[in-house]
């Protein structure tokens, strides 16, 4: 790995995260629940907009700002059209940084940004047959792994441009669901908000207790298909 390299994989996995813990712990602290996230955005007034894209793209890069919060107070603030929309520009910019680091960066230095076993995992199924309806489901589905997909991207089989519509299309349902519930407070349609919150609890919760059930039953379920495949075309 050249020392360039080198520096820039230090900068992304240790000086940025460490100088945002130490210096800017009053910035992440802005995140921790929604009325506080609310006050961040609204202290830039009519620079709200390009905060909240900016946190958006941060939360992707480096991956320690809650973005549910941010998302919710950006529907209270800017309405669901609007935080909507920022939120997917976000999303884009985002996916797109983490994509080309890796490609810049290269499989080795991915070696040293993720944990190994974490790291043969995904590569493993970012370079199958599958990638694409696991990239698809990784995203759609809260609970399961988000954090480094992009980088692990950068570095597979994937090209861009599938994978970056996939994973935007995935995380679509999580993020409207997020905004809708911030302009339904403004709104003080608070049933809405209840029922949305519960079921994205509900959602969340079964992501994380069944996620390696749903990776398995989306491997046997791929792999059927393919063997179905297979013996139509002999």
């Amino acid at each position: 790995m050249s020392v360039l390299k080198l520096l820039i994989l230090l900068l992304i996995v240790v000086g940025i995260p460490l100088y945002v813990w130490f210096y800017k712990g009053e910035f992440l602290r802005s995140f921790d629940n929604l009325e506080e996230a609310r006050a961040f955005l609204e202290g830039y007034k009519f620079k709200g907009y390009w905060a909240y894209l900016g946190i958006q793209v941060l939360q992707i890069v480096i991956s320690i700002i809650p973005g549910q919060f941010t998302n919710m107070a950006a529907g209270y603030l800017f309405g669901f059209p609007a935080a909507f929309v920022i939120s997917v520009i976000g999303a884009i910019a985002g996916t797109f940084i983490t994509y080309f680091i890796a490609k810049l960066l290269g499989a080795k230095a991915m070696k040293q940004l993720i944990e190994p076993e974490r790291y043969k995992r995904f590569l493993k199924r970012f370079n199958s047959k599958r990638s694409y309806i696991t990239v698809f489901i990784l995203y759609l589905v809260p609970g399961l792994p988000k954090d480094v997909l992009g980088y692990v991207a950068g570095v597979s089989k994937m090209n861009f441009v599938p994978f970056l519509f996939l994973s935007v299309i995935g995380r679509l349902p999580a993020l409207s669901v997020s905004v809708m519930v911030g302009s339904m407070i403004y709104k003080e349609v608070y049933t809405g908000v209840i029922i949305l919150s519960l079921l994205m609890i509900v959602i969340s919760i079964l992501g994380i207790l069944y996620r390696k059930k749903l990776l398995r039953y989306i491997d046997s379920g791929y792999s059927k298909y393919i063997k179905k495949g297979e013996n139509q075309s002999e």
